[in-house]
């Protein structure tokens, strides 16, 4: 009987432990975060539990894949980063959201993303690749972190100097144009003059 009663101490303090846990992660950090981030002028959408902004950003996405877009324009962030394209106007440069219980901050101004990326005190560290990405790019310097990252970088960084890239820009540029010219054969050879191109298969 006194084992039983160890048992049952033992079981609600594991049990209270991970509830707390829990806790901690879906309400109190998320409110903690948000408002530390909202004293310092970052705002963003509102979080829900366990789905932070994830419904809201599929729903944006569901009504970006009915958009039709303009053939003369580039701008095609409304159709690929609804979410961003929305959230930008609405809570300024610098934005919070959540990928579930995850916070993402996300930024536009080009001095800040260079403070960070020539960032080399590792506060800023990679976030984990979808394996998809990884399979299209390869475990290179994008990739990886830390020392082999040094390695790496030092490898590859002669073959991006100025002279070099002047170089490769003329076959870059002959390179690009005869595959726009196949896709452009593809397409009038197509009915309606309409193909569908995977960008994936293409790579």
């Amino acid at each position: 009987m006194a084992y039983l009663g160890i048992f049952m101490v033992a079981f609600t303090a594991l049990l209270i432990s991970k509830i707390w846990q829990v806790l901690k992660v879906c309400l109190w950090r998320p409110y903690a975060l948000t408002r530390s981030f909202r004293n310092q002028g970052v705002k963003g959408p509102s979080y829900s539990l366990f789905s932070g902004s994830l419904k809201e950003m599929k729903r944006l996405k569901m009504d970006a894949i009915q958009l039709v877009l303009d053939t003369t324009s580039n701008d095609f962030t409304c159709k690929v980063l609804p979410h961003y394209h929305k959230w930008c106007p609405q809570y300024g440069e610098t934005i919070l959201y959540w990928r579930g219980t995850r916070p993402v901050v996300c930024i536009t101004d080009p001095d800040l993303a260079k403070q960070i990326l020539s960032n080399k005190f590792g506060f800023y560290t990679k976030p984990k690749f979808n394996p998809a990405i990884i399979a299209l790019t390869g475990n290179g310097v994008a990739v990886v972190n830390g020392h082999e990252w040094v390695r790496r970088r030092r490898i590859v960084n002669p073959a991006f100097s100025a002279d070099k890239l002047k170089v490769m820009i003329k076959k870059m540029a002959t390179c690009t144009v005869s595959m726009l010219e196949e896709w452009k054969n593809q397409a009038n050879a197509a009915e309606d003059q309409c193909k569908k191109i995977e960008i994936n298969g293409e790579f």
